[in-house]
């Protein structure tokens, strides 16, 4: 990125973002060339990402990239943007605000948590610290890193079906993505869930050994969302056509046909059960803690 490029209102926030990436580096949440983060222009051009395979813990405001709103970075330009660039693309393009920050970093608790086991939504819900200040969204499975199919699911994961979107997810063995007004917002959301991290870690520790990890929703809580919704749908179509047959419509089937209805409908019950809970469990696996 050369100084002309850069708006005068963007400086401060690249500034900050150096700063914050040389932060990680010395807490040990990146190693030297790990991490990235891209700060949006305030005039809507587009973002500006840091570049790739740079040392970190050295980022100065010269090396990010402007990527714009409408296409992509100059082949020649130099540093070449961050690996993660379509990650940083679809949640700028996502948020589509003057004023964000993406940060992807890899805190050693929280990943050392969610290879435990553990579900960051539901281990930071009971920690008053992080709910009160930071939305906890829903850990994205172990995907390739700079793959388009991480930044799909990352992208996902920041469209809650209900209410505000998460401020930071869990990226399984990988790290975290976190969104903030400025670089040191973002970076305090992952301090936050860090933090909690390393208690829950410190107190598992201290467990019996025969204790069993925390289970886990499947990779893929949406695809358990649709599941759960198409078992109510069958089993309230399956109720229907039971009742029919069973009491309205009854002298127009066979008596062993009238038995099936008459046992298909409570079955049908309780197949809606089933599908309602299903349902259930993803929404608070997708963060959605108030769905009912």
């Amino acid at each position: 990125m050369t100084p002309n490029e850069r708006a005068a209102p963007e400086h401060l926030s690249v500034e900050q973002a150096c700063a914050v990436m040389r932060q990680a580096y010395q807490l040990g949440w990146i190693s030297t060339r790990d991490g990235n983060v891209s700060v949006a222009m305030t005039d809507r051009r587009g973002f500006l990402v840091s570049g790739s395979g740079l040392i970190k813990h050295a980022l100065v405001p010269t090396q990010f990239v402007l990527v714009p709103a409408d296409g992509a970075p100059r082949v020649e330009q130099t540093p070449r943007p961050s690996g993660e660039l379509e990650l940083h693309r679809r949640l700028q393009a996502l948020f589509n605000s003057q004023h964000l920050t993406v940060l992807h970093l890899h805190p050693t608790h929280t990943v050392a948590a969610m290879y435990a086991g553990h579900r960051l939504t539901e281990l930071s819900a009971g920690f008053p610290e992080v709910t009160r200040y930071t939305r906890v969204g829903p850990d994205v499975p172990a995907l390739p890193a700079t793959s388009e199919e991480l930044a799909e699911a990352c992208e996902a994961a920041f469209r809650p079906a209900l209410g505000a979107p998460p401020h930071i997810v869990g990226l399984d063995r990988h790290g975290v993505v976190a969104v903030g007004r400025t670089p040191w917002e973002a970076f305090e959301h992952v301090e936050r869930l860090e933090h909690i991290c390393r208690i829950v870690l410190a107190a598992a520790s201290r467990l019996p050994k025969h204790r069993e990890p925390a289970m886990r929703m499947p990779a893929n809580p949406r695809q358990v969302l649709t599941t759960g919704r198409v078992m109510m749908a069958l089993a309230i179509l399956g109720m229907l056509v039971s009742t029919l047959i069973a009491y309205p419509l009854a002298e127009r089937f066979s008596l062993g046909t009238q038995i099936a209805g008459h046992l298909a409908l409570p079955v049908s019950a309780a197949f809606l059960k089933l599908g309602y809970v299903v349902r259930l469990a993803a929404h608070h696996a997708l963060g959605n803690l108030q769905a009912g």
